[in-house]
């Protein structure tokens, strides 16, 4: 039979008595109800605000219908399972914790992809961390906890602060974000174990006006990851000291004459 709009059900019937097939919804009134050959243009015409897709399917009794898997703003006025974030199209029983229900009216707005989203919902957010909890996805980044002066895995803690900058690296953490302390201090307080590994780079410790070492080992090596963020670097040691001028060159790294002639020359 031809398909009309039921208003008291928000669908599209079949023009035929109740009970009579799957989908009749009566006998329709010749006067007052349009006539469509399929349900879906009988939704386009007649149910402007509901979701065509969704209202297709429903029409049809289609349980299988599994939405659009597209993202929308989770926090939308009347939206049954609220979210913070973005959330996707689709059942939550059937297809997981990233779906906020199956979306119904067209006044809600689709996108994509998550990243998409939350650009025109979330834009205060870090975009990082919008897509990873609309997709309910573990993050393996790092975010600084400032008070307690180290760097937090999010798989193992996930910031509650959505607009904070996330690194991928404990080292690249500390050195942008726990700036007041040495990165291998604020690794160490982090809880990375991982080796670092030597630059072989020159700084002046300017607490002892000596040139130091990034490496392991004997003098002028101080360890690794000794330097602070503001100290600069140089490939060579006579670079180094030349940032002394005031110190002889053979005390510059405040070694024995033999080990300073090997570095700085014998002149």
């Amino acid at each position: 039979g031809l398909w009309y709009v039921s208003h008291a059900q928000e669908l599209c019937v079949t023009d035929c008595r109740v009970g009579s097939g799957q989908f009749c919804g009566g006998l329709a009134q010749d006067i007052s109800d349009d006539l469509y050959s399929n349900p879906r243009s009988c939704c386009n015409t007649d149910l402007p605000w509901r979701f065509i897709e969704h209202c297709e399917a429903f029409s049809l009794q289609n349980t299988c219908y599994r939405g659009t898997m597209k993202y929308h703003r989770g926090d939308n006025e009347g939206w049954p399972i609220k979210s913070n974030v973005c959330v996707r199209d689709c059942d939550p029983v059937r297809d997981g914790a990233s779906c906020g229900g199956l979306v119904e009216d067209t006044y809600i707005e689709l996108w994509d992809t998550a990243e998409a989203c939350c650009s025109e919902h979330h834009e205060w957010m870090n975009p990082v961390l919008c897509a990873a909890r609309s997709d309910v996805q573990p993050l393996d980044m790092w975010w600084p906890d400032k008070i307690n002066s180290l760097c937090v895995h999010d798989i193992v803690t996930p910031t509650e602060e959505l607009s904070i900058q996330v690194y991928n690296s404990t080292a690249l953490c500390c050195s942008e974000a726990i700036n007041w302390l040495s990165v291998a201090d604020c690794r160490a307080r982090s809880g990375d174990t991982t080796i670092l590994a030597a630059t072989n780079m020159y700084y002046v410790d300017w607490g002892r006006e000596r040139c130091v070492q990034d490496c392991e080992g004997d003098a002028p090596c101080v360890g690794l990851g000794e330097a602070q963020p503001w100290d600069e670097r140089y490939a060579t040691a006579s670079e180094c000291c030349a940032m002394l001028d005031w110190i002889p060159r053979r005390e510059c790294f405040g070694v024995g004459v033999s080990v300073s002639r090997n570095l700085l020359g014998s002149t």
